[in-house]
C-alpha cells in the first residue's frame, strides 16, 4: 500500500483578536498568524502593497504552521496596513492589520478628551457647544490642529 500525501490550500487557523492595532510611538509589537498549509506556503508579508519598512526594525519568521512580524521602535510613518499572503499550488489567503501609531500629539489629545467633561460653554461667534471647561474653570475649544484654544 502506498503513501498518501495530503494537500490542504492555506488557511488561517486562528482568528486574530485585534485586526487594529493602536500603540504609541517607540513601541514594539509581534503579530503571530497561525496556519495551516501542505505543502508548506510561500509566505510574503506587505507594508501598504509593497515592502515593509526599515527591514532593521520590521522581521519576519516562518515555522511551520505561523508566521510573525515583529515590529520595533515604531515611529508614525510606520502607520499602515500590513498584509501577510500565503500561497502553495492548491490556494491562497490574505490577512491585513492596521496599525495605528500614536505620536505625543495624539496621546496629548486622547488625555486630554479622558481629563475634560463637555460643559455648556460656548466657543467666540458661535451658537453651539463646543467647548470643554478645564479644572479652573477656563472654556477652551478642542481643535484637530491643536490640543486646544482658549475661547472665553
Amino acid at each position: 500500500m502506498g503513501c498518501m500525501l495530503l494537500t490542504v490550500p492555506p488557511r488561517f487557523t486562528k482568528e486574530l483578536a485585534e485586526k487594529t492595532l493602536t500603540l504609541p510611538v517607540g513601541s514594539s509589537t509581534a503579530v503571530e498568524v497561525p496556519f495551516a498549509a501542505s505543502p508548506q506556503p510561500k509566505v510574503t508579508w506587505t507594508f501598504n502593497g509593497g515592502k515593509l519598512p526599515d527591514p532593521k526594525r520590521f522581521k519576519t519568521d516562518t515555522i511551520s504552521a505561523m508566521t510573525s512580524l515583529t515590529m520595533a521602535k515604531l515611529v508614525r510613518k510606520d502607520a499602515g496596513k500590513y498584509s501577510v499572503a500565503l500561497e502553495n499550488e492548491h490556494g491562497k489567503c490574505e490577512l491585513t492589520v492596521t496599525l495605528v501609531v500614536l505620536g505625543k500629539t495624539s496621546l496629548n489629545r486622547l488625555a486630554f478628551f479622558r481629563l475634560y467633561q463637555y460643559s455648556s460653554c460656548y466657543a467666540v461667534g458661535s451658537s453651539s457647544s463646543c467647548c470643554n471647561t478645564d479644572v479652573q474653570g477656563r472654556c477652551t475649544v478642542l481643535d484637530p490642529r491643536s490640543i486646544m484654544l482658549h475661547c472665553c
